[in-house]
Parts: C-alpha cells; sequence; structure tokens
C-alpha cells in the first residue's frame, strides 16, 4: 500500500514514530561525538603538554650553549687559554640550573663525563651506560647533540628510589670544546595529570549524558503526548469536513458552514473558509448560469432571424464578385505588358553599366602607366645626375693628373739651363785645350762631343716642350669640352626630365579623374539599374497580384457559395442549441441554492 493511501492520521503516526527515531538516534551520536571529543581533548592536552616540556629543555640547553660561545669568545680574543676557557664554561654550567631541580650535564664525544652537579660521575666515561630496559642512553644523548642536536627517551630511578621512571633528555653539541650538553627531567608528572584530566573530563562527560538522557526522554514524552493530542484534533475536523462536503455533493448549497469550522484559525479553519467560498461562488455560478440560458434561448432565436438575412445579402455579393473578377483579369494582362517593357528597360541599363565598368578598368590602366612613366623618369633622373656626378668627379682627377705636363715643363727647363751650363763648359774646355796646343788635342774632342751632346739635349729638349705645350692645350679643351657637356647634362636634359616629369604627373592626375567620373557614372547606372529592377519587381508583383486577385476573386464566388450552404448548417444548429439550452435550464432547477 502506498503512503498516499493511508488516512492522514495514520500518514501523521508515522512521521511521529520517525520523529521520535530520528530524536533517539540523535542523541546516541551525541553521547558518542561527546566522548570522542573527551578523547580528542585528551590527546591534544597531553600533546600541548610533552610540546612544552620539549621546548623548555631544549631552550635551556640553546641558552647553555650560548654561555659557553661567550666564554669560547674570549678565549678566542686571548683573555683565556683553552684550558681556561674549558674550565670556566664548566663551572658556570655545573651552577646554572632552572626551575624546581632543572639541572645541566657535559660529557666529550667518547662519553667522558665533564659537568653533573659536581659528584663522582665527573671525569669518568659512561658511555657505556645502559637504563633498567638496557638501552644504551648516554650513546643515544652524545649521538643525538652531535647530530645537531636532538630529544632521548630512557628509563631512569629517581634519587631515592628504585624504580625506573620515565625520563626525557634534549641535547646538543658544542664544538669548540668537543663537548654535548644536555638536561633533562622525569615526565612521569605528564602521565598523572593527563589521568587526573582524563578522570574530571569523563566526569563531566558522564553528567551531561545523563543531562541529555533526561532531556531526550522528556522530549520523547512531550512529543508523544502532543501527537495523540493533534492526531485526535485532526480526525475530528475531516470528519466535520467531509459530511459538510457530502451534503454539497448531493446538490444541497442551503447547508451552514459547521460552527466548530468557522471560527478557526488554523488550516482547517481555512480549509473550511475556502469551501464556504467555494459554495458561494457555485450557487453564483448556478444561479447566473440559469439566466444565461434564458438569455441564449432569446438570443437562438433573434440568430434564426439574422441568418435568413445574410443569406439574401450572401446572393448580392456572389454577383458583385464575379465582376470584381473580370476586373481584375484585365488588369493581370496590363501588368504584363508593363513588365516586359521594364525587362528591356533593365537591358539598357545593364548594358551601359557595363561598358561604364570596362571604361573604369581601362583608366585604372591609363594611371598604372602614367604612374610607371612618372617612376620611369624619376630613376633615368636620378641615374644622369649620378653619372654627371661621376663624370665631373674623373675629370677633376684627369685634370690633376694632367699637371704632371707641367712638371715635364719645368724638368725640360731646367735640362736647358745644364745643356747652356755644358755649352760654356765646352767652350770653356776648348779654349784651354787651344791654350794648350799639342797637349790639350785629346781634351777639344772630348769638349766637341760634350759641346754636340749639348746641342742634342737642348733641341731634344725644345722637341719635348713643344709636344708639352700641345699636350697641355689638349687637355685644356678637353676639360672645357667636358665642363661644357656636364652642364648640358645638369641643365639641359635635366630640365627636359623636369617638364616630362610634370607632364606625366599631369597625366596620372587627369587619369585619375577620369577614373573618378566613370566610376561615378557607374556607380549612378547601378542605382538606375538597381531601381529599374526593384520597379520590376514591383511590376511583378503587381502582376502577380492582379492575377491572384482575379483567381482569389473566382475563389471568392466559390466560397460564397459555400457560405451559403453553410448557412442552412448554422441554422440547423441554432435550433439544436436552442433545444440543448432548454435541457440545460432543466438540469439546473435541480440543484437547491
Amino acid at each position: 500500500m502506498k503512503l498516499k493511501d493511508l488516512k492522514v492520521s495514520v500518514q501523521i503516526t508515522i512521521f511521529s514514530t520517525i520523529l521520535v527515531l530520528a530524536t533517539i538516534l540523535i542523541g546516541v551520536i551525541s553521547l558518542i561525538n561527546q566522548r570522542e571529543t573527551l578523547n580528542d581533548n585528551l590527546r591534544v592536552l597531553e600533546s600541548s603538554i610533552r610540546s612544552d616540556y620539549d621546548n623548555n629543555i631544549k631552550e635551556q640547553v640553546q641558552t647553555a650553549v650560548s654561555m659557553l660561545n661567550e666564554v669560547y669568545a674570549k678565549y678566542q680574543n686571548g683573555s683565556y687559554t683553552l684550558d681556561e676557557a674549558k674550565t670556566i664554561g664548566a663551572d658556570i654550567l655545573r651552577k646554572m640550573s632552572y626551575g624546581e631541580n632543572g639541572y645541566f650535564w657535559a660529557d666529550t664525544y667518547d662519553g667522558t663525563n665533564v659537568v653533573l652537579l659536581g659528584n663522582e660521575t665527573e671525569g669518568t666515561n659512561r658511555i657505556d651506560k645502559l637504563d633498567d630496559k638496557g638501552f644504551a642512553y648516554m650513546k643515544a644523548i652524545i649521538q643525538a647533540g652531535k647530530d645537531g642536536g636532538g630529544y632521548t627517551d630512557y628509563w631512569f630511578p629517581k634519587a631515592g628510589e628504585t624504580n625506573a621512571k620515565p625520563k626525557r633528555s634534549y641535547s646538543q653539541a658544542f664544538e669548540p670544546f668537543s663537548w654535548v650538553i644536555g638536561t633533562g627531567n622525569y615526565t612521569d608528572y605528564i602521565d598523572e595529570i593527563i589521568k587526573a584530566s582524563s578522570l574530571e573530563q569523563k566526569k563531566k562527560v558522564e553528567a551531561a549524558m545523563l543531562y541529555n538522557g533526561i532531556i531526550i526522554l522528556i522530549t520523547l514524552l512531550i512529543s508523544l503526548i502532543s501527537c495523540i493530542y493533534i492526531i485526535g484534533r485532526i480526525n475530528r475536523s475531516f470528519k466535520s469536513i467531509s459530511g459538510y462536503l457530502g451534503q454539497l455533493a448531493k446538490g444541497d448549497f442551503s447547508i451552514a458552514l459547521p460552527a466548530g469550522l468557522r471560527h478557526r484559525k488554523d488550516d482547517f479553519g481555512l480549509l473550511a473558509a475556502d469551501m464556504e467560498h467555494m459554495k458561494s461562488s457555485v450557487g453564483t455560478l448556478i444561479n447566473n448560469t440559469k439566466k444565461e440560458a434564458d438569455a441564449i434561448i432569446s438570443a437562438v432565436a433573434l440568430t434564426n432571424e439574422n441568418m435568413k438575412a445574410l443569406n439574401s445579402n450572401i446572393i448580392e455579393v456572389s454577383a458583385t464578385t464575379q465582376e470584381l473578377a473580370a476586373g481584375m483579369e484585365e488588369t493581370a494582362a496590363s501588368s504584363e505588358e508593363l513588365n516586359a517593357t521594364s525587362i528591356e528597360i533593365e537591358t539598357a541599363v545593364r548594358s551601359i553599366a557595363e561598358k561604364s565598368q570596362e571604361g573604369s578598368q581601362k583608366v585604372i590602366e591609363i594611371s598604372k602607366r602614367a604612374a610607371g612613366t612618372k617612376e620611369t623618369a624619376q630613376s633615368s633622373q636620378q641615374k644622369i645626375q649620378q653619372i654627371s656626378t661621376e663624370i665631373s668627379e674623373h675629370l677633376k682627377t684627369a685634370v690633376e693628373q694632367a699637371k704632371i705636363v707641367e712638371q715635364i715643363d719645368i724638368l725640360s727647363h731646367s735640362i736647358m739651363n745644364i745643356t747652356s751650363q755644358t755649352n760654356l763648359l765646352a767652350l770653356n774646355a776648348a779654349i784651354e785645350a787651344a791654350r794648350a796646343g799639342e797637349a790639350g788635342k785629346g781634351f777639344s774632342v772630348v769638349a766637341d762631343e760634350i759641346r754636340n751632346l749639348a746641342e742634342q739635349s737642348t733641341s731634344m729638349v725644345e722637341q719635348i716642350q713643344g709636344i708639352t705645350s700641345k699636350v697641355t692645350a689638349a687637355v685644356n679643351y678637353l676639360a672645357s669640352s667636358a665642363g661644357e657637356l656636364l652642364d648640358f647634362v645638369s641643365d639641359d636634359i635635366n630640365s627636359s626630365l623636369d617638364n616630362f616629369l610634370l607632364i606625366a604627373r599631369d597625366y596620372n592626375e587627369d587619369s585619375v579623374y577620369m577614373d573618378s567620373l566613370i566610376t561615378d557614372f557607374s556607380a549612378t547606372a547601378e542605382e538606375l539599374l538597381a531601381s529599374i529592377q526593384n520597379i520590376l519587381v514591383t511590376v511583378n508583383h503587381v502582376s502577380l497580384a492582379a492575377a491572384e486577385g482575379a483567381s482569389g476573386t473566382g475563389d471568392i464566388a466559390v466560397r460564397i457559395g459555400e457560405v451559403n450552404t453553410k448557412s442552412g448548417e448554422v441554422e440547423q444548429l441554432i435550433t439544436s442549441a436552442d433545444t440543448s439550452c432548454l435541457s440545460l435550464k432543466a438540469e439546473i432547477s435541480h440543484f437547491t441554492i
């Protein structure tokens, strides 16, 4: 059986039982959570106490190491010798203490005790010492100190006792002295603190569990009593509402709402108010239905008379529609002729637009050629300027090199002077040879040869000077001609190229203007073509509309005939509706308002 098939009282009972069970479950879970919380608190307390203890002994050892560092610093600056520093450090460490009974010890790396409260252990080696459980605790303490500092757990009897108790130490190496400094204490007091706290917390939890159990029982008892009371009230209310609805179902709307429900403010009171409102609304509906049934009967009679007049009007509309169809057919024929003419105009305008586009392409090509011509002229002008500069530089170099001819002329004059001096010497030699007589004949012959050579040299120098004059004249003429050529290149040719560039630029600008003009013309032609196409579409639509109108008017005529037939059927339906209204009025009369 489904839950929705059960009585409301049964459903509430099931819900109350589930609620009670959930309350019990929540209470049990709460008690379990309290016990878990107790265990967690004890673990946290133990961890905190042990952590505080570890931090304390570590800080104490670090303080002792800092003290030894200060002593070692005095050794380094020469205040103490190494042995003095060790002795002073051991004395200070032996006197240091903390808390009630905290003390320090120091052992060398090989296990020899240096400091231990000043007793007989000092000076002995205890590396092999074992605790009551056989653990070599001194090796562990020294190794932990050498490893950078660490903790060691071991068992050792307290002073005056024989039973071993847990002890925990911290040790750290002091490398300058090769010592391991340590301190520690018994940790059994931590277990006692945890045990005492555990007992106290357990008492509190047990008291809380008892308190919660009592509250849960009281809550369950109150819940059961409340459920029984509420279920009883709900059952009585449902019976009262069920009886009231039974009377309404029989059509008796004159019955009054039970007094027990009329003044209630809960959900049943709201439900009763809604049922009273429903009864009033249904009663009003029935009264209105009676009135409307009478009005429908009157309207049916009037509608029947109007349908007869409508049939007469439909016949007249049918004749008018046939005349309208003939006129629409004539309009369709005229629209087709206008459509054909528009197509011819569209073809002509399309041809103009295409020619304009071709002209625009030609103008673009002309513009490109003008731009290319302009670039070529600019490139030629740059090359001519470059060549003119190179020729000018080469000409200057040649003129400078031609000045060597002047050096040749200077040398020829020097040679002429030398030959003149040689002639004088030869003449003097001939004179001296003549004075010498027979003895100077050989010398006279030499003088004659020297004079002949001088005369030949003079003749050769004169020829060289003549050639040099001609070369100088030729060089000067060449320089003059080259200068005129450069002037021609720089003035006339550059001027012509400038004019050519101006013509190319004007040519390019004219082509741009023509391109703009033809583009505007092409755009206008495109707009005209688009307008004609729109007109063509419109004319086509008109033609189609006219054809459709002609067809539609024909259909209207047919439909009017069908309407005439249907109007006869409507008259029959109106008669049937009149009969139905009379039957409805008879059925409504069974209700008591």
